[in-house]
Parts: structure tokens; sequence; C-alpha cells
């Protein structure tokens, strides 16, 4: 089920439920941060979209972020620009604050969204750059980086959570990533 902000954005009602759920409960400005963050990383895409001259149709917006759908991408080289744009998006925002919490969440916005697992930007953006290169190759050698990628952060995120022996949120962002990568 979706709320229908316009004709061709939505969001699903789990979705708002959460986001009014969470502002409610984290009244603090690092959720606004966040938030924010996270607005602006998708803003980057719709930007990179336009530069690239692709045609969104719809915006659904869902708890793992937005799923943009467009018409019109050309080329690889297009898919890759529009890709990282959100990437590129929050690594300027945490260049103009680089001090600052605003600053800092848009840092690891880009970093998460930037690591080489194919549900992610990053994932993404490294197949359009490899299918410029070695189309043949290119399924094979994505599935192995993202599995290793995602492997390393996995442990990682085992790993954050023994040691502060409560911060359970990179294990379910790893669980979220797990549950949503496709079956091959």
């Amino acid at each position: 089920m979706y709320i229908y902000l316009s004709r061709n954005i939505k969001i699903s009602v789990i979705t708002a439920v959460t986001l009014i759920i969470f502002s409610l409960t984290y009244t603090t400005l690092d959720t606004f941060f966040m938030l924010s963050s996270s607005v602006l990383h998708e803003l980057g895409h719709i930007i990179s979209a336009k530069i690239c001259k692709a045609k969104i149709t719809s915006v659904t917006v869902g708890i793992g972020g937005a799923d943009i759908k467009m018409n019109g991408i050309t080329s690889y080289r297009d898919d890759a620009v529009i890709s990282s744009g959100g990437i590129v998006f929050n690594l300027f925002f945490f260049a103009l604050f680089p001090h600052h919490p605003f600053g800092i969440y848009n840092l690891i916005y880009a970093i998460l969204n930037g690591l080489p697992i194919c549900t992610l930007d990053g994932g993404r953006t490294l197949h359009s750059l490899l299918m410029m290169r070695f189309s043949e190759k290119c399924e094979a050698l994505c599935n192995i980086i993202s599995c290793t990628a995602l492997f390393v952060l996995w442990q990682f995120s085992v790993y954050v959570l023994f040691k502060t022996g409560a911060n359970i949120s990179l294990f379910l962002f790893c669980v979220c990533i797990f549950s949503s990568l496709p079956d091959r």
C-alpha cells in the first residue's frame, strides 16, 4: 500500500509510519541531519538523471531509500553517473560541513551507499563501469566483489555488535542487504 504524494511520487505506508514513529521517538537534530542526508542523496540521483537527460517516470520511497524509475538511459556511462550521483551529493555536503554532525551523516551515507554490493549504488556503478570494459565476464566479477564486500561488512557489523554490546544497526543493515540480494 502506498500514499501518493503526486502522480509519479509515492511512499509506502510502512515507510511513512516508520518515519513518523522515528521522528517522534528521536526528536534530536541528529534525526533531522540523518533524514536530510537521505533526501539529499536521492536528490543527487534525480539531478544526475536530469543531467544525463533521462526521464524520471516514478519515484517510490521505501525503507531502504528511493526506487527511481527512468526512461532514456542510453549508455552504461549514464547509468554509472546516475548511480553515483547520490554518493557524490553526500560527499559534496560532507566537504561543506566536515566537522559538523550533518557533514558526518553525509559521509556515512556516502560510504555505505558506495560499497560495491550489487543492491547498493556502489555495486550498480561498478556494474556499469565493468560492462563498458568486460561485458562477458562482468556478472561473475560483480558477484564475487559484491559477496566479498558484503561478507567483510557483515563481519565488521558482528564486531561492532559485540564491542558495543547493544548497537545492532549495522548488523540489521547487513540483514536487509542479504534479504534484498537477487537469486542467482
